[in-house]
């Protein structure tokens, strides 16, 4: 098995090593170095396929990249890592409201290192190098936070599992990983595919009339989210921005939605 060096906060990596088992998905702590492994990306660097019951991972892999099958296997293998990557990073912001992994550390302004990656059936030989996301430098939360967050339903690698039968959910915690303040498109994503899974009168009981409205002129809106907005000022009605203001947080608590809607699942 192939495995990738990855970086983060090291009580969640250390939680994750713990209760991140799944069987397309491990992270394992050998020395002080903590380890991504999955068979999917084992079987891309075999056989260049995925195989069979892989439509949560190979959606968000295709938004990634949509030539992902067209690719040679070792950039597969890149893509997959990334894929994964961004999917944990969304359990782990769903969850617990937390700061994800990278397989690239920001060691300086100017300087960043690449995490290993290594054949566990080689005695944990480095044997390449590879590119994915970039870090982010947060305060640590305690290891017990993890613990009280996974008593209520569902637990993390639960959450992975149903994404990796889910397509629909596997996509929304990919785009809900990227959401921002400063990426509104995201979470516009995460609304589209709820709305599209659920059919769209689920979502508006569920946060509210109103606050759908708010939040489609957050995003869309100009003359609410300037340069932030999906569209122009021209494309933007500004009597529809009377009343909203432009806040740094969206006006729905996604964290929550998103939550109920993979309950359901």
């Amino acid at each position: 098995m192939s495995l990738y060096e990855i970086f983060g906060s090291d009580t969640l990596l250390l939680y994750l090593s713990d209760h991140l088992q799944s069987p397309t998905c491990t992270i394992t702590k050998v020395g002080n170095a903590f380890w991504l492994g999955s068979s999917y990306i084992d079987a891309l660097k075999d056989t260049g396929q995925l195989g069979t019951g892989t439509k949560g991972i190979l959606s968000v892999l295709k938004l990634i990249d949509p030539k992902f099958d067209k690719k040679a296997n070792s950039d597969k293998e890149i893509i997959c890592v990334e894929g994964i990557l961004s999917i944990i990073n969304g359990v782990i912001k769903l969850k617990y409201n937390h700061y994800g992994l990278q397989h690239i550390e920001d060691i300086s302004a100017s300087t960043k290192k690449k995490g290993r990656v290594i054949d566990d059936t080689e005695e944990k030989k480095p044997i390449t190098e590879t590119k994915t996301l970039s870090c982010r430098i947060n305060v640590q939360a305690p290891y017990s936070e993890f613990e009280e967050a996974d008593k209520q339903p569902y637990r993390a690698v639960e959450i992975w599992d149903i994404a990796m039968d889910n397509a629909p959910v596997a996509r929304v915690l990919h785009y809900f990983a990227k959401a921002n303040e400063k990426d509104r498109i995201s979470l516009r994503k995460v609304r589209e595919e709820i709305c599209e899974d659920t059919k769209a009168y689920w979502f508006k009981q569920l946060v509210g009339k109103e606050e759908l409205e708010e939040f489609d002129q957050w995003v869309n809106n100009a003359h609410v989210g300037g340069d932030k907005a999906a569209h122009s000022t021209i494309k933007s009605h500004i009597d529809r921005a009377k009343g909203i203001e432009d806040t740094t947080s969206s006006p729905i608590d996604f964290q929550s939605s998103i939550m109920q809607w993979v309950n359901t699942k």
